[in-house]
């Protein structure tokens, strides 16, 4: 018996094609949405909403004027650290990172956890959106750069508002830009259930809570009597709730301590080594020793150890924080320490 005749193959679409091709579509029907709106409200009065905002407006005044304060000292900052890191080779950055891991390594336990979990868990994927942002923030650079040499009148907030005018200028597309952010904020959301689910940090948050929940009725016994007296009657409701707050934040802190103890004994000897074998490579690279010295002998383990140990005296000595002036140069660092400890926390 013959076989039907073969049906000629249709010209078949790849998923992709049609993804991005839906992804186009939708993408021109909200900027149409957009467009639409902005156009309705340009014409429209003005809602009491915007009005009020108006009026609160002065009481962002003394942010900002904290923020044009020290913003150029830590952009300043940021810049000669970003020129150190491409002018050094990479075994004296190495080098710089274990004294630095040595000496305060303690007081940013949570980072590092972070930093670790995030290499494994979301590095990857974010690659594209850190190029993103990357890109974006390159074009900030020269529009700032370019506006540099004309003089702007006015304080140093209204210099401040008129930076942030241009940069918001200068980026190209802004729906691009947050994609790319909630992508970043993505992947620390992977990142911060791997770090609740981590032993070490899950046994600091239950002894916290713990200890809060066994706290909790000594604080209300001895606390309320005296703020009753203090704050006005209609707060009083809020009473209980500021007391167990308080004293969970003091016992998770209590709890955060003891871990900054572990947490500076394993950075000062990851440090303590990370030095010792880079001091050793570099001593090696310009002529001091030879190889066999490197290779067959615990000359880097000793200067390891050594410096590991000086670095945790100083750590405890320190109380597992950062001395001044230094506290004030790591402050956007320790910020986000806190940020951590207290999301991984609550």
């Amino acid at each position: 018996m013959a076989s039907p005749p073969a049906r000629p193959a249709a010209a078949s679409t790849p998923p992709s094609a049609g993804l991005r091709q839906r992804r186009a579509s939708q993408k021109e029907s909200d900027d149409k949405r957009i467009h639409s709106m902005l156009a309705a409200a340009a014409t429209a009065s003005p809602p009491p909403l915007a009005a009020y905002l108006r009026h609160a407006s002065p009481l962002v005044d003394p942010s900002l004027q904290l923020l044009a304060a020290v913003g150029p000292f830590y952009l300043r900052l940021a810049s000669l650290s970003l020129a150190l890191y491409r002018s050094l080779p990479l075994d004296a950055i190495e080098l710089l990172l274990g004294l630095a891991l040595c000496f305060c390594g303690g007081a940013y336990g949570a980072s590092l956890a972070a930093i670790e979990a995030f290499s494994l868990v979301g590095y990857e994927a974010t690659g594209a959106a850190i190029a993103d942002i990357c890109d974006e923030v390159g074009a900030v650079r020269l529009a700032v750069a370019a506006d540099a040499p004309r003089a702007h009148a006015g304080s140093a907030v209204d210099q401040l508002k008129h930076k942030a005018t241009l940069a918001a200028l200068a980026v190209r597309d802004p729906q691009k830009l947050t994609h790319a952010v909630a992508a970043l904020y993505a992947a620390w959301v992977v990142v911060q259930g791997t770090l609740r689910l981590q032993e070490r940090f899950a046994k600091s948050i239950t002894i916290g809570v713990s200890v809060a929940k066994m706290l909790d009725p000594l604080a209300l016994r001895f606390g309320l009597p005296v703020l009753l007296h203090i704050l006005p009657p209609e707060l009083h409701h809020w009473l209980p709730t500021a007391v167990r707050v308080v004293c969970k934040l003091i016992a998770i802190s209590f709890a955060w301590y003891l871990q900054a103890i572990i947490f500076a004994v394993q950075s000062s000897i990851k440090g303590g080594l990370l030095f010792g074998r880079k001091a050793l490579a570099l001593a090696h690279k310009h002529g001091y020793i030879h190889r066999s010295q490197v290779e067959d002998s615990y000359l880097d383990e000793t200067i390891g150890f050594t410096v590991a140990l000086f670095g945790f005296y100083s750590q405890w000595q320190w109380g597992f924080s950062l001395p001044f002036p230094v506290n004030i140069i790591m402050l956007p660092f320790s910020i986000i320490e806190w940020y951590i400890r207290w999301s991984i926390s609550s």
